[in-house]
């Protein structure tokens, strides 16, 4: 879901620059100015996927552990 809500920020925004830029610099940024901002942006994004990926991979060692505890308790108590 996160990932999803991301991409779609992140057309928006490049659509946003795009369209700006074609039409006029406002507040007197130059068309390198905007690549360079859309660049950090995409940049983050790809960060920000990363530590989400880096999460959930941790997420799922965790709850892997705990089934594998669980399990050695089980067969402790027969």
């Amino acid at each position: 879901m996160n990932n999803q809500l991301l991409t779609f920020l992140t057309c928006g925004f490049s659509l946003l620059f795009s369209t700006l830029t074609a039409a006029s610099s406002p507040a007197g940024l130059t068309t390198q100015d905007w690549m360079m901002l859309q660049e950090k942006i995409h940049t983050s994004v790809y960060q920000f996927n990363k530590a989400d990926g880096i999460y959930t991979a941790y997420n799922a060692k965790q709850q892997l552990q705990a089934r594998i505890t669980q399990k050695a308790v089980q067969v402790r108590s027969r």
